[in-house]
């Protein structure tokens, strides 16, 4: 008679059959993930125009033309009037028709200080690329370090050359050529040595010569050594390069000496300089300089970043660390203020969005293609931007600064718009701390002034409460969201379109609340009104639109959301055509439904169609662009596509950190999208420190209790118990528990996530009376808060069961899954993703109970559809191969687990690496195929393989390392190698012991597999004290009729039996046989171990007697 132990399961490893199965990802409004394994999956849907109430601001659509202006000089530093009045005409004649090119844009301007007299055609082109290769390193002139002083520039120089209105007009290229190389002509030297020269303090090959014709010498100290660069491009106006700099320096430093090309640089020489010149010597002196400022104009489209050599001046200001800054005429200015005034966020938005290095040109091919080199090879592009940005968002903050400071009239109207706009500037750059204190100011005066129903007032109402409303402060907005739109409810009455937006900012909050029942009514009567009132096509009333659909996505109403999401969509296209930001808008929102119907292909184009429009209308690093990029990872990320995820979320990561700094809200978010993918890559250390810098800088940028804060705390928390730190995760998602019920309310839908994913924790920690409660109240929350076909409570449902399932409450785990299973497939159809979870989930179920004929048509269906959904490569597809086979495998029909075991292995190796945990469970999986099959010189080296990456990459004391260490020792006991085993089954009980606790599951199978091994050597008294152990523990913990407590009482029967004691047998297994014929069915495989077992003992006494 053979005997069966009927050993407990080896430790679920993160693939198989009881562990990958309860999979259910839902995105919530934050980005926490409500599933199994509470990924950080950020998706920010673009809110359309209109969702959120801002001032309306003037609109300035004067634009003053440039009339050039070109006469002749006169007194033009010491060179005779009559010698260059010849040379000049020819000069403006060459202007003239210079600039009539440039209209007819057929010919490039020159850029900055190489190029600079490369512009009436190709022979001083070629003779800068002939003598190039005539320069030795070793024989580079040395860099010169003379400037002047720029009051000099600004008054005598101009005056020289007859006053502003003869310079009106003309570019830096112009003044060179007209003014600068001809007066410069009889010394071929650079304007402040022929100043020197004159002066008798250089020799210039002339003895210090002085010409008594000419005009008087430059007063004293005019020439000296350079403390600032100036970086420019050459097509500036000259005039205007002057009132940057004046605007810049005189304040501070009127009298400063400053490097300028112009007047530093030999122009005569110039062009004949080779690249590595400027790449060593002309470095070298930026070093020395320590100080860059660059002229920036015009302000929305800056075009030093438009011109290589401009860049490679920022490169190297960057490359040595120098000071960099930033100067603007004042008419710049003065129009950058007033459209910053009307909308800040937009104009920063625009100014940043102009500025990318990469696509900076220069007249000479050759050139570009070097600097572009040089700077790839050492700091990168985005390091270059990153600079430049980081300037300009402390110089537009300054800027503000300074006029609030200017402003003398505080109860004035433009002071209030000053402090709206500095306001709005710090929370446009997550700086809320700062913006705080100033829309407070301009509330208070505006209740002091106007009184609390004036529209002024309403308006700084509501911007106030945005403000806390982004910070989290959900208890300090409401009641200003609910006085303005009452007071403009009296004031302008139901239908004004600022009451509407008013309804709509108010409604917008109480979705982020959760509060669905409250903000619903709000936003049909926002809509209704808008259509009536404003008609169907208007713009505010197309966002009223998408804000409704976003809502009942919200709510998992996909088929109320999707009619709107495509009006919207078709309006837009019609009204606004099919490059409009908001018609971007509506593209990303429908992509975003369509993926969360679980509809990957036709999400796909649309996120596609809106990235690539995105670059092309906003650029690159805009904003807008960045969240376009991160949807797409995202969307790549759910199909499995992490080769092609990961470039996307490290560009936006790259361009986040370089546009908006690393403290942003938004830069923040690309952090944990792209540790989100690490994490699910199974790369554990490179998402640790991502997800610790999220997490620590939202607490010091947004507080510990902010909405963002508290997802950060979940997302560390999930890696860690990824990482099988159950110690390390347990207080994170306690505290974010915690203060989600503090914050949010115990209904809030994010609340519900922290009570699930707790759950979730001492779910997997075995600690089921704990997890119980926090599930049941989930799902009833659910069930009241949502409804019961909503995505979330259908999560909550599978994980209820999921447990019951673990506490072996099979009864009570069935018609849960049975539930979610029916209500998935009525609400997102039988192809969606959860829908193919929820039948993996029943089959497993059915699995557990032996009833193989009903999971394999759900275990087959699943595969094939995630085959045809998600491709043969999908993670998802890799889980449902596995399944399949692990069936197979139970049901002993090995020749059909063997494929699909090979397949999964190979897969996951290409698609995931050697090294990822799902890789080493398929190992795993199909080592113990082939231990079933007895083909152990197959097994062992993949037992090997599994057990030394896991060390590896989860170390020793990781769920899945235990895991493969009992794997490794089962495979050595069944080839009779004790010796071998037993230190594995030892290291495997004591780690499960610390790590797990004495009475955690995994730690009882550990005692299992010891005392099994004992008894197979004989060691009867080793194995009876660990059997006892485990069988009283697994009462206490799981109950008389777990399935794996009944194991326990079958393996002490055998032990028993073995040792001759009969009467301490049969008790046992007749309690293991009642129970499993009711638990199981009289068909199940383990109620047919203990028929055979029980039998087997009664032969025994029939024998003995």
């Amino acid at each position: 008679m053979v005997r069966f132990s009927s050993k407990f399961l080896s430790f679920p490893s993160c693939c198989s059959a009881n562990s990958v199965k309860d999979q259910v990802h839902q995105l919530s409004s934050n980005g926490a993930i409500t599933g199994r394994h509470h990924q950080q999956q950020q998706q920010d849907h673009l809110q359309g125009g209109g969702r959120r109430n801002t001032k309306g601001y003037r609109t300035n659509t004067d634009h003053e033309d440039v009339i050039l202006v070109h006469s002749t000089a006169a007194g033009l530093g010491q060179y005779p009037r009559d010698a260059i009045k010849k040379q000049q005409q020819q000069q403006l004649q060459q202007l003239q028709q210079h600039h009539q090119q440039q209209d007819n844009n057929t010919t490039n301007i020159t850029s900055s200080t190489p190029a600079v007299t490369i512009i009436h055609g190709t022979k001083q082109q070629q003779e800068y690329k002939d003598n190039t290769n005539n320069n030795s390193l070793d024989n580079l002139e040395p860099f010169p370090k003379h400037g002047l002083k720029l009051s000099y520039i600004l008054y005598q120089f101009i005056n020289n050359c007859g006053g502003r209105n003869k310079l009106q007009g003309m570019t830096t290229t112009d003044v060179c050529n007209v003014f600068v190389k001809p007066i410069t002509e009889k010394y071929k030297s650079s304007y402040c040595d022929m100043l020197l020269i004159q002066r008798g303090k250089v020799d210039g090959g002339r003895g210090g010569e002085v010409d008594n014709n000419k005009h008087r010498p430059p007063p004293p100290n005019v020439v000296g050594e350079a403390t600032v660069f100036i970086s420019h491009a050459w097509q500036y106006k000259f005039l205007d390069v002057l009132d940057a700099l004046k605007d810049h320096f005189c304040h501070t430093t009127p009298h400063v000496i400053i490097w300028f090309d112009l007047f530093s640089n030999n122009q005569h020489k110039v062009a004949s300089l080779p690249y590595e010149w400027w790449q060593t010597v002309f470095s070298s002196a930026i070093q020395e300089f320590g100080h860059t400022v660059m002229v920036m104009s015009p302000w929305d489209n800056p075009i030093p970043y438009t011109r290589a050599w401009c860049i490679f001046e920022a490169y190297c200001t960057c490359k040595t660390n120098s000071k960099f800054e930033v100067a603007m005429s004042a008419v710049e200015k003065k129009d950058f203020i007033e459209k910053t005034m009307e909308s800040p966020t937009d104009t920063i938005e625009t100014m940043l969005g102009t500025i990318n290095a990469k696509k900076s040109e220069a007249t000479n091919a050759k050139d570009k293609e070097q600097v572009f080199q040089v700077i790839s090879e050492e700091v990168g592009f985005h390091r270059i931007n990153s600079m430049v940005f980081e300037q300009i968002r402390d110089w537009v903050i300054s800027v503000g600064e300074k006029e609030l400071q200017n402003e003398n009239n505080h109860n004035g109207s433009r002071y209030w718009d000053l402090l709206n706009m500095v306001a709005a500037l710090y929370e446009n750059q997550g700086k809320y701390d700062a913006a705080e204190p100033l829309l407070v100011e301009c509330l208070e005066k505006s209740r002091a002034l106007l009184g609390d129903d004036h529209p002024d007032t309403l308006t700084s109402i509501n911007g106030l409460a945005l403000l806390y409303e982004s910070q989290g402060k959900y208890d300090a907005a409401e009641p200003l969201y609910v006085e303005c739109l009452e007071k403009r409810r009296a004031l302008l009455g139901d239908d004004h379109p600022s009451t509407l937006a008013s309804i709509n900012g108010l409604a917008v909050l109480y979705e982020s609340q959760g509060k669905y029942d409250a903000a619903e009514p709000l936003l049909v009567e926002c809509l209704e009104k808008s259509r009536a009132l404003l008609g169907d096509d208007h713009p505010s009333t197309l966002a009223y639109i998408n804000n409704l659909a976003l809502l009942y996505e919200s709510q998992g109403e996909y088929d109320a959301a999707e009619p709107l999401y495509v009006e919207c969509l078709e309006k837009r296209r019609a009204l606004l055509g099919d490059d409009h930001p908001d018609t971007l808008t509506s593209i990303n929102n429908l992509a975003g439904l369509y993926e969360s119907q679980g509809k990957y292909d036709a999400a796909e184009p649309l996120y596609v169609e809106c990235l690539e429009k995105s670059r092309a209308l906003l650029g690159d690093d805009h904003p807008s662009t960045l969240t376009s990029i991160n949807n797409l990872a995202g969307l790549y990320e759910s199909q499995g596509k992490y080769d092609a995820a990961e470039p996307l979320y490290v560009e936006c990561h790259e361009k986040s950190r370089a546009l908006l700094g690393d403290d942003h809200p938004s830069t923040l978010t690309s952090i944990n999208g792209l540790a989100g993918l690490y994490k699910s890559q199974g790369k554990y250390d490179a998402a640790e420190p991502l997800y610790v810098e999220c997490h620590e800088k939202r607490r010091a940028l947004l507080g510990d209790d902010h909405p963002d804060t508290l997802t950060s705390i979940n997302g560390l928390a999930g890696l860690y118990e990824s990482q099988g730190k159950y110690d390390a995760a347990e207080p994170f998602y306690v505290e974010c528990h915690e203060k989600s019920r503090a914050l949010l309310g115990d209904d809030h839908p994010d609340t519900l996530i922290s009570i699930n994913n707790l759950a979730g924790l001492y779910e997997s920690q075995g600690k089921y009376d704990a997890a119980e409660p926090l599930y049941v109240e989930c799902l009833e929350k659910r069930r009241a808060l949502l409804g019961d076909d909503h995505p979330d409570t259908l999560a909550s449902i599978n994980n209820l069961a999921g447990l019951y399932k673990s506490q072996g409450k099979y009864d009570a785990a069935e018609p849960l899954y049975v539930e979610c299973l029916e209500k998935s497939r009525a609400l997102l159809g039988d192809d969606h993703p959860s829908t193919l979870t929820f039948i993996n989930n029943l089959a497993g179920l059915y699995e557990s109970q032996g009833k193989y004929d009903a999971a394999e048509p759900l275990y087959v269906e699943c595969l094939e559809k995630s085959r045809a959904l998600l491709g043969d490569d999908h993670p998802d597809t890799l889980t449902s191969i596995n399944n399949l086979a692990v069936l197979y495998e139970s049901q002993g029909k090995y020749d059909a687990a063997e494929p699909l075991y090979v397949e999964c292995l190979e897969k996951s190796r290409a698609l995931l690496g050697d090294d990822h945990p799902s890789t080493l469970a398929s190992i795993n999986g199909l080592a113990g195929l082939y231990e079933s099959q007895g083909k152990y010189d197959a097994a062992e080296p993949l037992y090997v393989e599994c057990l030394e990456k896991s060390r590896a990459l989860l170390g020793d004391d990781h769920p899945s390392t235990l895991a493969s260490i009992n794997g490794l020792a089962g495979l050595y006991e069944s080839q009779g190698k004790y010796d071998a085993a037993e230190p594995l089954y030892v290291e495997c009980l004591e780690k499960s012991r610390a790590l797990l606790g004495d009475d955690h599951p995994s730690t009882l199978a550990s005692i299992n597999g010891l005392a099994v091994l004992y008894e197979s050597q004989g060691k009867y008294d080793a194995a009876e004290p660990l059997y006892v152990e485990c069988l009283e523990k697994s009462r206490a913990l799981l109950g008389d009729d777990h399935p794996d407590t009944l194991t326990s009482i079958n393996n002490l029967a055998v032990l028993y039996e073995s040792q001759g004691e009969y009467d301490a047998a049969e008790p046992l297994y007749v309690e293991c046989l009642e129970k499993r014929r009711a638990l199981l069915g009289d068909d199940h495989p383990y109620t047919l171990i203990s028929i055979n077992n029980l039998a087997g003992l009664y032969e025994s006494i029939k024998g003995d007697s």
